[in-house]
Protein backbone atom coordinates (compact mmCIF):
# COMPACT_ATOMS: atom_id res chain seq x y z
CA UNK A 1 0.00 0.00 0.00
CA UNK A 2 2.88 2.38 0.78
CA UNK A 3 4.31 1.60 -2.65
CA UNK A 4 1.03 2.55 -4.26
CA UNK A 5 1.02 5.93 -2.54
CA UNK A 6 4.56 6.57 -3.75
CA UNK A 7 3.40 5.78 -7.27
CA UNK A 8 0.51 8.23 -7.05
CA UNK A 9 2.78 11.01 -5.81
CA UNK A 10 5.44 10.44 -8.43
CA UNK A 11 3.11 9.91 -11.36
CA UNK A 12 2.68 13.67 -11.72
CA UNK A 13 6.35 13.91 -12.62
CA UNK A 14 6.00 11.63 -15.68
CA UNK A 15 5.90 13.25 -19.14
CA UNK A 16 2.61 13.80 -20.96
CA UNK A 17 1.55 10.89 -23.13
CA UNK A 18 -0.97 10.13 -25.88
CA UNK A 19 -4.50 9.08 -24.92
CA UNK A 20 -3.78 10.40 -21.44
CA UNK A 21 -7.41 10.86 -20.40
CA UNK A 22 -8.66 7.36 -21.26
CA UNK A 23 -5.55 5.64 -19.91
CA UNK A 24 -5.65 7.65 -16.70
CA UNK A 25 -9.31 6.85 -16.08
CA UNK A 26 -8.60 3.13 -16.44
CA UNK A 27 -5.54 3.53 -14.24
CA UNK A 28 -7.52 5.22 -11.45
CA UNK A 29 -10.11 2.44 -11.57
CA UNK A 30 -7.25 -0.06 -11.25
CA UNK A 31 -5.90 1.83 -8.24
CA UNK A 32 -9.34 1.60 -6.57
CA UNK A 33 -9.38 -2.18 -7.15
CA UNK A 34 -5.82 -2.48 -5.81
CA UNK A 35 -6.76 -0.71 -2.58
CA UNK A 36 -9.31 -3.41 -1.72
CA UNK A 37 -6.83 -6.15 -2.78
CA UNK A 38 -8.87 -7.13 -5.85
CA UNK A 39 -5.66 -7.91 -7.72
CA UNK A 40 -7.22 -9.78 -10.70
CA UNK A 41 -9.52 -6.83 -11.53
CA UNK A 42 -6.74 -4.31 -10.90
CA UNK A 43 -4.47 -6.16 -13.34
CA UNK A 44 -7.19 -6.21 -16.01
CA UNK A 45 -7.71 -2.45 -15.65
CA UNK A 46 -3.98 -1.74 -15.72
CA UNK A 47 -3.74 -3.91 -18.86
CA UNK A 48 -6.46 -1.81 -20.47
CA UNK A 49 -4.65 1.40 -19.51
CA UNK A 50 -1.43 0.07 -21.01
CA UNK A 51 -3.27 -0.93 -24.21
CA UNK A 52 -4.50 2.67 -24.48
CA UNK A 53 -1.06 4.05 -23.69
CA UNK A 54 1.84 1.52 -23.82
CA UNK A 55 4.15 4.00 -22.10
CA UNK A 56 1.91 4.64 -19.06
CA UNK A 57 4.51 4.20 -16.33
CA UNK A 58 2.00 4.26 -13.47
CA UNK A 59 -0.07 1.43 -14.94
CA UNK A 60 3.05 -0.58 -15.75
CA UNK A 61 4.41 -0.17 -12.24
CA UNK A 62 1.19 -0.93 -10.37
CA UNK A 63 0.40 -3.89 -12.64
CA UNK A 64 3.80 -5.34 -11.78
CA UNK A 65 3.23 -4.75 -8.06
CA UNK A 66 -0.27 -6.32 -8.26
CA UNK A 67 1.17 -9.38 -10.00
CA UNK A 68 3.84 -9.60 -7.30
CA UNK A 69 1.29 -9.35 -4.48
CA UNK A 70 -0.90 -11.97 -6.17
CA UNK A 71 2.05 -14.39 -6.38
CA UNK A 72 2.34 -14.40 -10.20
CA UNK A 73 6.10 -13.86 -10.04
CA UNK A 74 6.91 -14.63 -13.70
CA UNK A 75 4.40 -12.05 -14.93
CA UNK A 76 5.69 -9.52 -12.38
CA UNK A 77 9.24 -10.12 -13.57
CA UNK A 78 8.26 -9.39 -17.19
CA UNK A 79 6.30 -6.25 -16.20
CA UNK A 80 9.20 -4.81 -14.20
CA UNK A 81 11.59 -5.55 -17.07
CA UNK A 82 9.31 -3.71 -19.51
CA UNK A 83 9.02 -0.74 -17.16
CA UNK A 84 12.80 -0.51 -16.74
CA UNK A 85 13.19 -0.02 -20.51
CA UNK A 86 11.11 3.18 -20.49
CA UNK A 87 12.92 6.49 -20.77
CA UNK A 88 12.51 9.46 -18.45
CA UNK A 89 11.54 7.46 -15.35
CA UNK A 90 11.95 9.54 -12.16
CA UNK A 91 14.87 8.22 -10.04
CA UNK A 92 12.65 7.13 -7.07
CA UNK A 93 10.55 4.93 -9.39
CA UNK A 94 13.68 3.56 -11.05
CA UNK A 95 15.08 2.63 -7.62
CA UNK A 96 11.79 0.95 -6.67
CA UNK A 97 11.78 -1.07 -9.91
CA UNK A 98 15.36 -2.15 -9.30
CA UNK A 99 14.48 -3.22 -5.74
CA UNK A 100 11.65 -5.45 -6.95
CA UNK A 101 13.74 -6.92 -9.77
CA UNK A 102 16.48 -7.87 -7.31
CA UNK A 103 13.89 -9.42 -4.99
CA UNK A 104 12.44 -11.44 -7.89
CA UNK A 105 15.89 -12.67 -8.94
CA UNK A 106 16.65 -13.83 -5.39
CA UNK A 107 15.38 -17.31 -4.39
CA UNK A 108 12.41 -17.06 -1.98
CA UNK A 109 13.53 -16.83 1.62
CA UNK A 110 11.72 -16.88 4.93
CA UNK A 111 10.54 -13.64 6.45
CA UNK A 112 10.51 -14.29 10.21
CA UNK A 113 8.96 -12.15 12.91
CA UNK A 114 9.29 -12.75 16.65
CA UNK A 115 6.74 -11.38 19.13
CA UNK A 116 7.14 -11.39 22.90
CA UNK A 117 4.30 -10.07 25.07
CA UNK A 118 3.41 -9.74 28.75
CA UNK A 119 -0.02 -9.09 30.24
CA UNK A 120 -1.78 -8.38 33.53
CA UNK A 121 -5.50 -9.01 33.81
CA UNK A 122 -8.49 -9.49 36.05
CA UNK A 123 -11.52 -11.65 35.26
CA UNK A 124 -14.75 -11.22 37.17
CA UNK A 125 -17.47 -13.86 36.71
CA UNK A 126 -20.83 -13.29 38.46
CA UNK A 127 -23.44 -16.04 38.48
CA UNK A 128 -26.83 -14.41 38.45
CA UNK A 129 -28.68 -17.64 39.22
CA UNK A 130 -27.11 -19.41 42.19
CA UNK A 131 -23.88 -18.10 43.64
CA UNK A 132 -22.54 -21.24 45.33
CA UNK A 133 -21.42 -24.62 44.06
CA UNK A 134 -23.60 -26.87 46.27
CA UNK A 135 -27.36 -27.04 46.01
CA UNK A 136 -29.98 -29.60 46.80
CA UNK A 137 -29.78 -31.60 43.59
CA UNK A 138 -26.09 -31.72 42.75
CA UNK A 139 -22.97 -29.70 41.99
CA UNK A 140 -22.76 -26.81 39.55
CA UNK A 141 -20.08 -26.67 36.86
CA UNK A 142 -17.25 -24.51 38.34
CA UNK A 143 -17.28 -22.36 35.17
CA UNK A 144 -20.60 -20.93 36.33
CA UNK A 145 -19.54 -20.09 39.88
CA UNK A 146 -19.28 -16.48 40.98
CA UNK A 147 -15.57 -15.72 41.23
CA UNK A 148 -12.91 -13.11 40.50
CA UNK A 149 -9.33 -13.86 39.61
CA UNK A 150 -6.18 -11.95 38.72
CA UNK A 151 -3.71 -13.38 36.25
CA UNK A 152 -0.25 -12.77 34.82
CA UNK A 153 0.70 -14.16 31.42
CA UNK A 154 3.48 -14.05 28.88
CA UNK A 155 3.55 -15.27 25.31
CA UNK A 156 6.13 -15.91 22.59
CA UNK A 157 5.11 -16.20 18.94
CA UNK A 158 7.18 -16.99 15.86
CA UNK A 159 5.58 -16.08 12.54
CA UNK A 160 7.42 -17.22 9.39
CA UNK A 161 6.20 -16.36 5.89
CA UNK A 162 7.59 -17.21 2.48
CA UNK A 163 6.57 -15.57 -0.78
CA UNK A 164 6.14 -18.06 -3.61
CA UNK A 165 3.54 -19.03 -6.18
CA UNK A 166 1.44 -20.35 -3.28
CA UNK A 167 2.31 -18.17 -0.31
CA UNK A 168 2.78 -20.21 2.82
CA UNK A 169 3.13 -19.31 6.46
CA UNK A 170 4.01 -21.13 9.67
CA UNK A 171 3.15 -20.14 13.21
CA UNK A 172 4.50 -21.31 16.56
CA UNK A 173 3.04 -20.02 19.82
CA UNK A 174 3.88 -20.67 23.48
CA UNK A 175 1.82 -19.08 26.26
CA UNK A 176 1.97 -19.26 30.07
CA UNK A 177 -0.60 -17.90 32.52
CA UNK A 178 -0.71 -17.89 36.32
CA UNK A 179 -4.06 -17.38 38.07
CA UNK A 180 -3.71 -16.06 41.60
CA UNK A 181 -6.94 -17.13 43.32
CA UNK A 182 -6.86 -20.70 42.05
CA UNK A 183 -3.04 -20.87 42.19
CA UNK A 184 -3.15 -22.41 38.73
CA UNK A 185 -0.35 -22.42 36.17
CA UNK A 186 -1.58 -22.93 32.62
CA UNK A 187 0.48 -23.39 29.45
CA UNK A 188 -0.45 -23.57 25.78
CA UNK A 189 1.69 -24.82 22.87
CA UNK A 190 0.29 -24.23 19.40
CA UNK A 191 1.64 -24.80 15.90
CA UNK A 192 -0.05 -23.92 12.62
CA UNK A 193 0.48 -23.66 8.89
CA UNK A 194 -1.41 -21.92 6.10
CA UNK A 195 -1.27 -21.66 2.33
CA UNK A 196 -2.99 -19.43 -0.20
CA UNK A 197 -3.56 -19.84 -3.93
CA UNK A 198 -4.57 -16.73 -5.93
CA UNK A 199 -7.11 -17.45 -8.67
CA UNK A 200 -8.82 -15.37 -11.34
CA UNK A 201 -11.99 -15.11 -9.24
CA UNK A 202 -10.64 -14.95 -5.71
CA UNK A 203 -8.04 -16.48 -3.42
CA UNK A 204 -8.23 -19.88 -1.72
CA UNK A 205 -6.83 -20.16 1.83
CA UNK A 206 -6.08 -23.40 3.69
CA UNK A 207 -5.13 -23.45 7.37
CA UNK A 208 -4.40 -26.15 9.93
CA UNK A 209 -3.14 -26.19 13.51
CA UNK A 210 -2.40 -28.49 16.44
CA UNK A 211 -2.20 -27.52 20.09
CA UNK A 212 -1.97 -28.81 23.64
CA UNK A 213 -2.88 -27.12 26.92
CA UNK A 214 -1.55 -27.92 30.40
CA UNK A 215 -2.52 -26.95 33.94
CA UNK A 216 -0.15 -27.55 36.85
CA UNK A 217 1.72 -30.09 34.74
CA UNK A 218 -1.35 -32.09 33.67
CA UNK A 219 -2.81 -32.10 30.17
CA UNK A 220 -6.06 -30.12 29.99
CA UNK A 221 -6.82 -30.85 26.35
CA UNK A 222 -5.35 -31.64 22.95
CA UNK A 223 -6.87 -29.93 19.92
CA UNK A 224 -6.56 -29.89 16.17
CA UNK A 225 -8.37 -27.90 13.51
CA UNK A 226 -8.47 -27.36 9.78
CA UNK A 227 -10.29 -24.75 7.72
CA UNK A 228 -10.63 -23.61 4.12
CA UNK A 229 -11.70 -20.13 3.02
CA UNK A 230 -12.44 -18.34 -0.23
CA UNK A 231 -11.66 -14.63 -0.43
CA UNK A 232 -13.34 -12.52 -3.11
CA UNK A 233 -13.53 -8.73 -3.54
CA UNK A 234 -17.12 -7.47 -3.40
CA UNK A 235 -18.15 -3.86 -4.00
CA UNK A 236 -15.62 -1.81 -2.02
CA UNK A 237 -14.65 -4.56 0.46
CA UNK A 238 -13.61 -8.19 0.80
CA UNK A 239 -15.94 -11.18 1.20
CA UNK A 240 -14.69 -14.32 2.98
CA UNK A 241 -16.55 -17.66 2.94
CA UNK A 242 -15.15 -20.36 5.19
CA UNK A 243 -15.73 -23.82 6.57
CA UNK A 244 -13.84 -25.69 9.25
CA UNK A 245 -13.57 -28.60 11.65
CA UNK A 246 -12.12 -28.58 15.17
CA UNK A 247 -11.70 -31.52 17.51
CA UNK A 248 -10.71 -31.33 21.17
CA UNK A 249 -9.81 -34.20 23.54
CA UNK A 250 -9.88 -33.80 27.33
CA UNK A 251 -7.99 -36.76 28.85
CA UNK A 252 -9.18 -36.04 32.41
CA UNK A 253 -12.72 -34.95 31.50
CA UNK A 254 -14.07 -37.11 28.67
CA UNK A 255 -17.49 -35.45 28.78
CA UNK A 256 -15.87 -32.20 27.57
CA UNK A 257 -14.31 -33.78 24.46
CA UNK A 258 -16.05 -32.54 21.34
CA UNK A 259 -16.00 -32.05 17.56
CA UNK A 260 -17.21 -28.76 16.06
CA UNK A 261 -18.24 -28.20 12.42
CA UNK A 262 -18.54 -24.57 11.37
CA UNK A 263 -19.67 -22.57 8.33
CA UNK A 264 -19.30 -18.81 8.22
CA UNK A 265 -18.87 -15.64 6.22
CA UNK A 266 -17.13 -12.32 6.82
CA UNK A 267 -17.23 -8.99 5.01
CA UNK A 268 -14.40 -6.49 5.54
CA UNK A 269 -14.83 -2.88 4.56
CA UNK A 270 -11.58 -0.85 4.69
CA UNK A 271 -11.59 2.93 4.79
CA UNK A 272 -8.89 5.59 4.97
CA UNK A 273 -8.69 5.71 8.78
CA UNK A 274 -11.06 2.92 9.82
CA UNK A 275 -12.08 -0.65 9.04
CA UNK A 276 -15.34 -2.52 9.61
CA UNK A 277 -16.00 -6.25 9.63
CA UNK A 278 -19.20 -8.28 9.86
CA UNK A 279 -19.00 -11.99 10.82
CA UNK A 280 -21.76 -14.61 10.78
CA UNK A 281 -21.38 -18.33 11.57
CA UNK A 282 -23.29 -21.54 12.18
CA UNK A 283 -21.75 -24.36 14.22
CA UNK A 284 -22.62 -27.91 15.16
CA UNK A 285 -20.96 -29.11 18.38
CA UNK A 286 -20.89 -32.91 18.69
CA UNK A 287 -19.95 -34.61 21.96
CA UNK A 288 -17.35 -37.38 21.73
CA UNK A 289 -18.53 -38.88 25.04
CA UNK A 290 -21.65 -38.88 27.22
CA UNK A 291 -21.94 -35.13 27.73
CA UNK A 292 -24.88 -33.55 29.57
CA UNK A 293 -26.98 -31.84 26.94
CA UNK A 294 -25.56 -33.89 24.08
CA UNK A 295 -25.21 -32.13 20.75
CA UNK A 296 -25.29 -28.33 20.56
CA UNK A 297 -26.27 -25.96 17.76
CA UNK A 298 -24.77 -22.48 17.73
CA UNK A 299 -25.44 -19.26 15.79
CA UNK A 300 -23.09 -16.28 15.91
CA UNK A 301 -23.06 -12.75 14.56
CA UNK A 302 -20.49 -10.06 15.36
CA UNK A 303 -19.34 -6.62 14.22
CA UNK A 304 -15.77 -5.39 14.63
CA UNK A 305 -14.43 -1.90 13.97
CA UNK A 306 -11.08 -0.11 14.07
CA UNK A 307 -10.37 3.62 14.08
CA UNK A 308 -6.95 5.23 13.65
CA UNK A 309 -7.01 8.06 16.22
CA UNK A 310 -3.51 9.29 15.50
CA UNK A 311 -0.19 8.25 13.97
CA UNK A 312 0.40 5.74 16.78
CA UNK A 313 -3.00 5.18 18.43
CA UNK A 314 -5.62 2.63 17.30
CA UNK A 315 -9.08 2.12 18.85
CA UNK A 316 -10.84 -1.23 18.46
CA UNK A 317 -14.43 -2.15 19.31
CA UNK A 318 -16.58 -5.24 18.91
CA UNK A 319 -20.08 -6.40 19.70
CA UNK A 320 -21.51 -9.87 19.20
CA UNK A 321 -24.48 -12.14 19.81
CA UNK A 322 -24.42 -15.93 20.21
CA UNK A 323 -27.31 -18.34 20.61
CA UNK A 324 -26.65 -21.92 21.68
CA UNK A 325 -29.27 -24.64 22.02
CA UNK A 326 -28.73 -28.08 23.51
CA UNK A 327 -30.61 -31.36 23.24
CA UNK A 328 -32.80 -32.62 26.05
CA UNK A 329 -31.18 -32.34 29.49
CA UNK A 330 -32.43 -32.88 33.04
CA UNK A 331 -32.66 -29.69 35.05
CA UNK A 332 -33.26 -30.03 38.82
CA UNK A 333 -35.41 -26.90 38.69
CA UNK A 334 -37.40 -27.40 35.50
CA UNK A 335 -37.23 -31.14 34.72
CA UNK A 336 -36.68 -32.14 31.09
CA UNK A 337 -36.03 -29.08 28.93
CA UNK A 338 -33.99 -27.86 26.01
CA UNK A 339 -31.46 -25.43 27.39
CA UNK A 340 -31.10 -22.22 25.35
CA UNK A 341 -28.43 -19.63 26.06
CA UNK A 342 -28.23 -16.16 24.51
CA UNK A 343 -24.96 -14.31 25.01
CA UNK A 344 -24.18 -10.68 24.21
CA UNK A 345 -20.55 -9.58 24.25
CA UNK A 346 -18.91 -6.15 23.97
CA UNK A 347 -15.29 -5.16 23.89
CA UNK A 348 -13.04 -2.11 23.62
CA UNK A 349 -9.30 -1.95 23.09
CA UNK A 350 -6.53 0.59 22.62
CA UNK A 351 -3.20 -0.04 20.89
CA UNK A 352 -0.42 2.50 21.28
CA UNK A 353 2.59 2.00 19.01
CA UNK A 354 5.88 2.84 20.72
CA UNK A 355 9.34 3.31 19.18
CA UNK A 356 11.59 0.28 18.59
CA UNK A 357 8.67 -1.96 17.48
CA UNK A 358 7.03 -1.94 20.91
CA UNK A 359 3.33 -1.70 21.66
CA UNK A 360 1.10 -1.08 24.67
CA UNK A 361 -2.44 -2.48 24.79
CA UNK A 362 -5.41 -1.91 27.06
CA UNK A 363 -8.53 -4.03 26.68
CA UNK A 364 -11.95 -4.56 28.23
CA UNK A 365 -14.36 -7.38 27.44
CA UNK A 366 -17.83 -8.13 28.80
CA UNK A 367 -20.12 -11.11 28.28
CA UNK A 368 -23.67 -11.41 29.56
CA UNK A 369 -25.41 -14.75 29.17
CA UNK A 370 -29.12 -15.29 29.62
CA UNK A 371 -30.58 -18.77 29.80
CA UNK A 372 -33.96 -20.42 30.19
CA UNK A 373 -32.29 -22.28 33.10
CA UNK A 374 -31.48 -19.82 35.84
CA UNK A 375 -28.29 -21.64 36.87
CA UNK A 376 -26.60 -20.65 33.62
CA UNK A 377 -27.34 -16.93 33.67
CA UNK A 378 -23.90 -15.33 34.09
CA UNK A 379 -22.14 -12.01 33.59
CA UNK A 380 -18.39 -11.82 33.05
CA UNK A 381 -15.95 -8.92 32.65
CA UNK A 382 -12.23 -8.89 31.97
CA UNK A 383 -9.61 -6.14 31.96
CA UNK A 384 -6.14 -6.59 30.47
CA UNK A 385 -3.00 -4.43 30.23
CA UNK A 386 -0.29 -5.68 27.91
CA UNK A 387 3.08 -4.92 26.33
CA UNK A 388 4.54 -6.42 23.15
CA UNK A 389 7.96 -6.36 21.47
CA UNK A 390 8.54 -7.43 17.85
CA UNK A 391 11.78 -8.05 15.98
Amino acid sequence: MKTLLVTLLLLAALPAMADQTGADQLYQQGVAAYKIQDYPRAIRLFDAAIAANPAHAGALLDRAISQYEQGDLDAARDSFARLSRLADIPPPIAELVQHYREALDTPPDWNRQHNLSFGLGRSNNANQGLGNSQFEFGELDPYYLARADDYVEWQYQLDAQRLSDNHHRYLLLYQRQWQRERDANQALILGGASWQWPRAHGTVHLHGQLGQSFQNGNTLYQAGSTSVAWQQPLLTGQLWLRGGLQQRQHPQDAASSNRVWQLGASYRLPRARQQWQLDVALARDQALANRPGGERQRKEIAVQAQWLLGPRLLLQANIGWTQEQQAEIFSPLFGDTRRRDNTVSQGLGLQWQLPENEQLTLGWQRQKQRSNIVLYAISQQEWRLGWQKSW
